[in-house]
Protein backbone atom coordinates (compact mmCIF):
# COMPACT_ATOMS: atom_id res chain seq x y z
CA UNK A 1 0.00 0.00 0.00
CA UNK A 2 1.48 3.28 -1.72
CA UNK A 3 1.17 6.35 0.79
CA UNK A 4 -1.43 7.41 -2.00
CA UNK A 5 -3.28 4.71 -1.76
CA UNK A 6 -6.59 5.73 -0.15
CA UNK A 7 -6.77 2.13 1.63
CA UNK A 8 -3.62 3.68 3.84
CA UNK A 9 -6.27 6.83 4.26
CA UNK A 10 -8.44 4.10 5.75
CA UNK A 11 -6.37 1.89 7.99
CA UNK A 12 -5.42 5.24 9.77
CA UNK A 13 -8.78 5.92 10.15
CA UNK A 14 -9.68 2.18 11.26
CA UNK A 15 -7.08 2.65 13.74
CA UNK A 16 -8.02 6.31 15.10
CA UNK A 17 -11.75 5.14 15.80
CA UNK A 18 -10.83 2.16 17.21
CA UNK A 19 -8.36 3.77 19.86
CA UNK A 20 -11.17 6.84 20.39
CA UNK A 21 -13.53 3.58 21.29
CA UNK A 22 -10.87 2.38 23.97
CA UNK A 23 -10.01 5.42 25.08
CA UNK A 24 -13.63 6.55 25.55
CA UNK A 25 -13.87 3.60 27.32
CA UNK A 26 -10.97 3.39 29.78
CA UNK A 27 -10.75 7.33 30.70
CA UNK A 28 -11.96 7.84 34.16
CA UNK A 29 -15.26 9.18 34.35
CA UNK A 30 -16.98 12.43 36.61
CA UNK A 31 -18.41 11.15 39.51
CA UNK A 32 -22.24 9.81 38.90
CA UNK A 33 -21.23 8.99 35.49
CA UNK A 34 -22.66 6.08 34.71
CA UNK A 35 -21.11 3.78 31.98
CA UNK A 36 -22.21 0.31 31.42
CA UNK A 37 -20.64 -1.99 29.15
CA UNK A 38 -23.21 -4.88 27.59
CA UNK A 39 -20.75 -6.76 25.78
CA UNK A 40 -19.41 -9.11 28.64
CA UNK A 41 -16.17 -9.92 26.66
CA UNK A 42 -15.54 -5.96 26.80
CA UNK A 43 -16.86 -5.85 30.35
CA UNK A 44 -14.28 -8.48 31.26
CA UNK A 45 -11.26 -6.94 29.16
CA UNK A 46 -11.66 -3.27 30.82
CA UNK A 47 -11.10 -4.17 34.34
CA UNK A 48 -7.33 -4.78 33.13
CA UNK A 49 -7.04 -1.51 30.90
CA UNK A 50 -3.47 -2.96 29.72
CA UNK A 51 -4.99 -6.58 28.57
CA UNK A 52 -8.14 -4.23 26.88
CA UNK A 53 -4.79 -1.87 25.39
CA UNK A 54 -3.38 -5.40 23.99
CA UNK A 55 -6.10 -6.64 22.77
CA UNK A 56 -7.16 -3.46 20.97
CA UNK A 57 -3.75 -3.55 19.31
CA UNK A 58 -3.65 -7.49 18.01
CA UNK A 59 -7.82 -6.82 17.01
CA UNK A 60 -5.85 -4.05 14.82
CA UNK A 61 -3.03 -6.22 13.27
CA UNK A 62 -5.52 -9.02 12.56
CA UNK A 63 -7.38 -6.75 10.36
CA UNK A 64 -5.49 -4.96 9.05
CA UNK A 65 -3.12 -7.93 7.79
CA UNK A 66 -5.97 -9.56 6.33
CA UNK A 67 -7.43 -6.83 4.44
CA UNK A 68 -4.32 -6.28 2.89
CA UNK A 69 -3.86 -9.74 2.22
CA UNK A 70 -7.81 -9.93 0.63
CA UNK A 71 -7.15 -6.51 -0.56
CA UNK A 72 -4.89 -7.79 -3.54
CA UNK A 73 -7.46 -10.52 -4.77
CA UNK A 74 -10.86 -8.36 -3.69
CA UNK A 75 -10.27 -4.82 -3.06
CA UNK A 76 -14.06 -4.11 -2.56
CA UNK A 77 -14.26 -6.63 0.43
CA UNK A 78 -11.21 -5.14 1.95
CA UNK A 79 -12.61 -1.61 2.05
CA UNK A 80 -16.12 -3.05 3.51
CA UNK A 81 -13.93 -4.51 6.19
CA UNK A 82 -12.49 -1.52 6.94
CA UNK A 83 -15.18 0.95 6.81
CA UNK A 84 -17.51 -1.53 8.68
CA UNK A 85 -14.49 -1.13 11.50
CA UNK A 86 -14.34 2.89 11.30
CA UNK A 87 -18.25 2.63 11.75
CA UNK A 88 -17.89 0.18 14.62
CA UNK A 89 -15.41 2.37 16.42
CA UNK A 90 -17.55 5.84 15.69
CA UNK A 91 -20.53 3.93 17.44
CA UNK A 92 -18.62 2.70 19.87
CA UNK A 93 -17.15 6.43 20.74
CA UNK A 94 -20.95 7.81 20.58
CA UNK A 95 -21.82 5.12 22.83
CA UNK A 96 -18.73 5.25 25.80
CA UNK A 97 -19.62 8.95 25.76
CA UNK A 98 -23.29 8.66 25.59
CA UNK A 99 -23.87 10.70 22.93
CA UNK A 100 -26.72 7.99 22.26
CA UNK A 101 -28.05 6.76 25.11
CA UNK A 102 -29.24 3.12 26.39
CA UNK A 103 -30.50 3.96 29.34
Amino acid sequence: MAAGNPGVRLVILLTIAQLADLATEIIPRPRGWVSVEYNPLASALLTQPAIAVAAKFALLALVVSATMIVGRTNPRLATSVVVVGIVAGCFGVASNSHLISWQ
